[in-house]
Formats: structure tokens, sequence, C-alpha cells
């Protein structure tokens, strides 16, 4: 189950930028919690060295300790050698008294390093952190626990996403160590870990494959357990137990672009539903598909097919997830209209962002050498992985065929062909057909039994009500393996509720409530998360814009509020760009372009010629928020008949039905008006 880690946008993984963010964020919570939190230790003056259990940690990364543990490649004894272990070891604020407990998190994928997201984690626990410490080991074969690098996945493609000749190869040259890579050797490694710092009783957070792995960890560990998290769960195949046809991806992605245009004034006021405004696009992607290229948030020019199962991309990988909810809906119905642009942007965001290489070509920054071996040993497949490659084949082709005639609707409102036309790391069905036949050693899950017996410690299971990647009944069946776990679905929420990208802060303070209390407590504000607020309509000229409501003092005409309205919508659209920007600079969708920095909690971007619709051309800045806030812009646009205007525009974040104020002059008329929050 691949997450979109590579794109956290609001604390990236870099320490100096984790300063920031932790530090904002130990702030806000110190006011929730009524107590000061720590500031950052000063490891200048502190050892060089400590020792933990029967380990002795080095120095790293300014606020860390880090250290290996070397530990049997395959305990069976069939491939002889060792792997190192890499961990990190994030000291209580009380370092001088003994430590109460440990936190552990673990990160998705599978093949992103827990390391990796240290900002974001510390973010999560840092205002938790008086007297218990922060774990993060990164599991074998990613990071530094000697990353799996398969070359011809890893840097020898760039578009279109891995094949199954490219996977196959991986397999190959793992040979016999294939899979030695299992989430289970993995749940043994942390375990061993967790001795050697002579560590039990852990507070234990999974996010994404991170909770698929806390699952394999609390059935084969659970006397080392005090708590677990699992956010963005979905479950870990049992014998019986998950369909390998992932049959909740299609009716969540339904549910969630109709549950989107219902909760938006300006959707909902539409004839039908969210579906029902795609559906005329996805027709003319199906009578006439065309290679298309458009630039990305980046800028750069991408190349891809527009047809179905691009847009099923889109809609199904949730990439980006912010952007897609918001602007699917009119992109589709301008794209109907003859107005490609706002469609073929999302496409081009999405082929981008959904390849982790695209920004992390080290495959200890992201290994999908890694995430294969997982794939291919643990998940359930519509195949028997314990056949040779030749007979999976034509199962995989029986199989799929009779899904066709039973069930042809499992993908709908896409085919099960379109929805194989993905990128294999999503669709998932075809991606293992060729790896190699494991040895009997080392069998193919499952690696739970049917009915596992879970520890009774307490559990919370999160979803984001519009997660298309790991669904909320995904996440119900994860809550009825444990005896003592309770299942919340943050409303209006994506992929993973308590670490960045979120902008509500609901679900992280419900995960510090649970960890302190073993309870979540009070889950209201689950439900009271802010809708998506989409874009009404993309359109070519400011006249077919909605018209701004004008208020007293307004001088100006339907026109120019309508051009006004331009400008502001430019502004949502140029935040809509942050979630998938890995640079600084995103263009514009109709020409100019939009700088962004980012400093304690706050985006400045900066507008030069910014253009949603054609014939308006927006300069100036905006200050906006993450998470709750008052988003402040001050800007100048032009119109195509050369007059200018200025305009000071404000609007609150995270706020349901928030409307922006708008204050300014059009060649020399008064703009007085509110319109929807862009």
């Amino acid at each position: 189950m691949r997450l979109q880690e590579s794109l956290k946008f609001a604390c990236r993984p870099l320490l100096l930028l984790a300063l920031a963010c932790v530090t904002a964020a130990a702030q806000g919570a110190a006011q929730r919690l009524a107590k000061p939190v720590p500031a950052w230790p000063d490891m200048a003056v502190g050892p060089s060295q400590i020792q933990v259990g029967s380990l002795t940690l080095e120095r790293c990364h300014e606020i860390a300790y880090c250290g290996r543990l070397d530990r049997p490649f395959d305990p069976t004894g069939t491939v002889p050698g060792t792997i190192a272990i890499r961990f990190e070891l994030y000291r209580r604020h009380l370092a001088d008294q003994p430590a109460t407990g440990t936190f552990v998190a673990v990160e998705g994928g599978p093949g992103y390093p827990s390391s990796g997201t240290r900002s974001a984690y510390l973010r999560l626990l840092w205002p938790l952190m008086d007297s218990k410490d922060l774990l993060l080991v990164d599991n074998r074969g990613t990071g530094g626990s000697q990353a799996v690098d398969c070359p011809r996945l890893q840097t020898e493609h760039r578009s279109g996403g891995p094949t199954v000749a490219d996977i196959a190869a991986c397999g190959r040259q793992l040979g016999a160590s294939a899979p030695l890579y299992s989430s289970a050797y993995a749940a043994d490694d942390l375990a061993a870990v967790l001795a050697a710092l002579e560590r039990s009783s852990v507070d234990l957070y999974g996010d994404s494959y991170g909770t698929y792995f806390s699952q394999v960890f609390a059935y084969r560990h659970p006397s080392l357990l005090r708590s677990v998290v699992l956010d963005s769960a979905y479950p870990v195949p049992m014998v019986g137990g998950e369909s390998p046809w992932y049959p909740y991806f299609a009716p969540t992605m339904n549910n969630a672009f109709n549950q989107v245009c219902a909760r938006s004034p300006y959707c909902a006021a539409l004839p039908g539903s969210g579906m029902d405004h795609i559906q005329p696009a996805l027709d003319l992607l199906r009578a006439h598909p065309f290679d298309a290229q458009a630039r990305n948030a980046d800028g750069e020019m991408t190349s891809f097919r527009a047809e179905p199962s691009t847009l099923a991309l889109v809609m199904l990988a949730g990439a980006p997830p912010y952007a897609v909810a918001r602007e699917l809906d009119a992109a589709s119905r301008a794209f109907a209209q003859g107005d490609q642009a706002p469609l073929l942007r999302l496409m081009a965001e999405a082929v981008s962002s959904q390849d982790p290489r695209y920004a992390h070509d080290l495959p200890q920054a992201y290994s999908e050498g890694l995430f294969w071996a997982v794939s291919c040993q643990d998940y359930a497949q519509v195949y028997d992985m314990t056949l040779p490659p030749a007979a999976r084949q034509q199962q995989r082709d029986r199989r799929i065929a009779e899904r066709e005639r039973r069930q042809p609707g499992t993908y709908a409102p896409f085919s099960i062909d379109e929805f194989r036309g993905m990128s294999l790391d999503y669709s998932l069905l075809d991606a293992c057909v060729r790896w190699p036949a494991p040895s009997a050693a080392h069998p193919p899950g499952p690696l739970l039994p049917k009915h596992p017996q879970m520890p009774a410690v307490p559990v919370l299971v999160l979803n984001g009500e519009l997660d298309t990647i790991t669904t909320p009944p995904e996440g119900t069946a994860v809550a009825s393996l444990f005896p003592n776990a309770r299942h919340i679905v943050l409303a209006n929420e994506f992929h993973i509720g308590a670490l960045p990208p979120m902008l509500d802060d609901c679900g992280a303070n419900l995960v510090r409530r649970f960890f302190t209390t073993l309870d979540a407590g009070d889950a209201d504000c689950a439900a009271r998360i802010a809708p998506i607020r989409t874009t009404p309509l993309f359109a070519l000229r400011s006249t077919d814009l909605p018209l701004p409501q004008p208020l007293p003092g307004n001088q100006a005409g339907p026109a120019a509020l309508k051009a006004a309205a331009s400008a502001v919508l430019e502004l949502g659209d140029a935040v809509a760009r942050l979630e998938s920007a890995g640079g600084s600079l995103s263009p514009a969708l109709r020409g100019g372009s939009v700088a962004n920095q980012f400093s304690e909690g706050v985006y400045q971007l900066q507008l030069v010629q910014a253009r949603f619709t054609n014939d308006v051309a927006v300069d100036g800045q905006l200050s906006w928020p993450w998470g709750r806030g008052t988003a402040v812009a001050q800007i100048r646009f032009t119109t195509a008949a050369g007059e200018r205007g200025e305009l000071a525009v404000n609007w609150p974040e995270q706020q349901a039905g928030s409307l922006a104020t708008l204050s300014g002059t059009l060649a020399g008329r008064r703009i007085e008006a509110q319109m929807p929050a862009p």
C-alpha cells in the first residue's frame, strides 16, 4: 500500500525544518495541555556517546543518538549472513531521570525508512516526551538498514511506473534473500532492538504500511506493547482475510467525490452527484484517448496518456489528495466543455507524485525494491505465489476473466482493465505475477491466522473519510481484530490523520490524548473537520465566474467583481499546488508563476502574472497559515482591457463555510465584496 510520504509539504523531513515545525507544534500543544514543553536539548554540551541497555549509541542528527544491531539475515539459517538494523533514539526531556516508557513510530510504504520521517514523528510526540523516549527503527531493507537497491526499479525509468519485467528482475536480483524482507522478520528485528535497549511496554504508532507492520508486531510480540495507534489502517491478509481484489477502493472513491460535492454549496447546487459530474470526462477519455503533456506543480513538463487509467490514478491514488478533491469536479466539467488544461494538470501531478523516485533516486530515501519484496511476499494476490510464474500467469488470466463475468463493476465507474492500466504499485493485480517463486523454507503469507489472538492492549484506529488508499471499511476490519480497539473516522480527511500534511489537528490531538491516558476521549472533533472547499468552476474568461456578493460601499459592477473573483480564485489555486510542489516555484494554470517559502507555520506565496483565467493576471503576496488561522493577501491584478486593480483579501482557514472578504479598487472604482473562500 503506497503512502504518499515523499510529498509531506508542511514539515519536510529535514532536521532544520523539523526544529521550526516541531517547536511551533510543541508551543501549540503546550497551550492546549496548559503546561510548558521543553525546548530542544543542547546536544553540543551533551555526551557524544551513551549506554542504553547493552548497546553504545553515538550522537547523531543534532538531537538523537544512533546505533546498529546485527541480526541474522535468515532466522532459519538457510541464507547465511547478518543484516545491520539501524535505529535512532530521541531522549526524553528529563534525560537525567529513568525513562518511564518508549514511543516507537513506524513508517509506511513499504520502502520508506522510519528515520526519514523523524520531523513529523517528533512534531506529533515531542509534547509527550517528558519521561519517554522516541525510537525510530529502519526496517530491514530501508534507510540505514542496508536499503534494497534494484536499479531497474530505482532509477532506470521515469514515466509510467514499474513494469512487470522490472519487478521480476528485482526478484531475481535478490534471489534467495527476497523472502527475507518480510514484515514478520522486520517485526522480529524491532523486538530484538527493544530487547538490546532493555525496553518493553512500548507505545507503538504506525501509519499506512506502518499499521500493517504494527499488526504483525502485535501478533508476534504482544508482551512488548502498552498501547497501539494505527493511523490509516488496512488489514494484514489472513487465511480467509483481506480480498486481493481491494473491493473497498472504488466504493470509497465514489463516496468521497460525492460527499465533497454535497458539502460544497456551489457543487451541490448543480444537477447530479459529484460522480455524475465526472462521468462525461471519463466518457470522452474512453472515446478519444490521446497522448498529452502538461506541467506538474514544479513546472516540469510531464508526458502521459490521457485515458481512463490515468483518470483512475488521479481518483484512486488521490495524488495529490487535496488538489484532486478540490478541483476534479470542476476540472471534469471543464474538460467536457473543451477546456482540457485543469484536468491534464491534475493528471500530470498524479503521474509525477505517485512515483516516489521522482523525489528520491537513492534507495536509502525510498527503496522501490523493498516495496516489491514485501508486496510479493506478504500481500494477498489473485494468484498463488507458490506456483511457478508461468502457471501463475495462467491462473491470473482465468481469475480475472471470471471476475469480469461475475463482478464487472468491482472498480466502477472504471472497468477492471482500466483499473489494471494504472501504475502497478496502485493496481497491484499483475505486479507480482512474474516474481520468482519462493523456496519452501520461506513461503509467502499469510502472516496471521484466520482468527488471530491479538493482545488486549488499548488500540486506537484512525482512518480518513476521504482516503481511497487505506479506506474506512478496512479500518473497521482492523479494529475488529483487537479486543480493546476504538475506530475513529476523521471527516473530510485523507491519508494519515495525525501527521503533516493534515490541516486540522484533531487527529494529532486524539493520538496525544490516547497515548497519555490510553483513551482518546471525546472524539467530536472528528466530525467537525472543515469540508474541502471546491473550485466552483474553471473558466477561460472571468465573466463566466460566479459573481461575488457586493458589500456596502461597493462601486464596482459585475464585470469588475468577477475580475476580482478570478484573482481570488488564483490564490486558492496557488495554495492547492503546495501539496505536490517539491520545489519553491510552481506555474499558474494559464500562465505566470507562484513562489513559496515556509517559515514558522506560515507559507509566504509570491505571485507573478499568475492567471486563473486568461484575462486576469495577478501579482502580489499571500500569507497562508498551515492549519487554522487567517489567510491574508495583498495583490494587484490587471484585466485584458488593461484596467489595473488592487485588493486586500482575507479569509479564515479550517472553518466550514468560510468567506473571503475583498476590499480594493479597479480602475478607480471601489470594490467591497464577499465570496466563498477559495
